[in-house]
């Protein structure tokens, strides 16, 4: 099931949104820096974390669904 090509184009939009997050971050904290700017971000840690268990809960489910179909 890992390398079915449902999974390999879930975990490339997976890292696309861990991508997304990091250069909106990045890009926000240089453009307060360019122009002047003091204001507090919240970490991008969390929302990364929150992503990926996200993701990886509901691989899980499909991975536990796929296997109790299969015994039946």
């Amino acid at each position: 099931m890992i390398l079915h090509k449902k999974a390999i184009l879930a975990f490339l939009l997976l890292l696309i949104t861990i991508l997304s997050i990091r250069s909106y971050f990045l890009s926000a904290e240089e453009y307060d820096r360019l122009h002047g700017i003091t204001r507090k971000y919240d970490s991008p840690v969390f929302y990364l974390i929150s992503v990926v268990l996200y993701a990886a809960v509901l691989y899980l489910f499909l991975a536990i669904r796929w296997a109790f179909k299969s015994a039946k």
